[in-house]
């Protein structure tokens, strides 16, 4: 994990097939009361050559204060392998530059 000094976090993992989704209720997201969730567009993307799926969301506490911007990429390497990315940041415009970001990673498996 990633984390600015703004608070922004970034996590890449990787696992045996794309998430279906991610939870968490720790880092950014603790500081919101009882959230509300809204996804704001979904797009894909070319990483590596791979395709990617993106969802940008964001995250407003119950007040509508305050705000957690988001997106998740998943990215399909091959039958078995998915590479995935989680942003959570305070303001939209660095959520949007850590998607341009993922779309720069290197994706590097045994043989390639």
């Amino acid at each position: 994990m990633w984390v600015a000094a703004d608070s922004t976090e970034l996590v890449v993992w990787a696992a045996d097939e794309p998430v279906g989704g991610v939870a968490g209720s720790d880092g950014l997201i603790a500081r919101l009361e009882r959230p509300r969730y809204r996804l704001e567009d979904g797009c894909r993307l070319r990483v590596d050559g791979h395709l990617a799926t993106v969802a940008r969301f964001r995250h407003v506490d119950a007040r509508g204060t305050d705000t957690v911007f988001g997106a998740v990429a998943n990215v399909l390497v091959r039958r078995g392998l998915a590479v995935a990315a989680m942003a959570l940041s305070p303001s939209c415009a660095m959520r949007d530059s850590l998607v341009g970001a993922i779309s720069d990673l290197r994706v590097e498996t045994p043989g390639r």
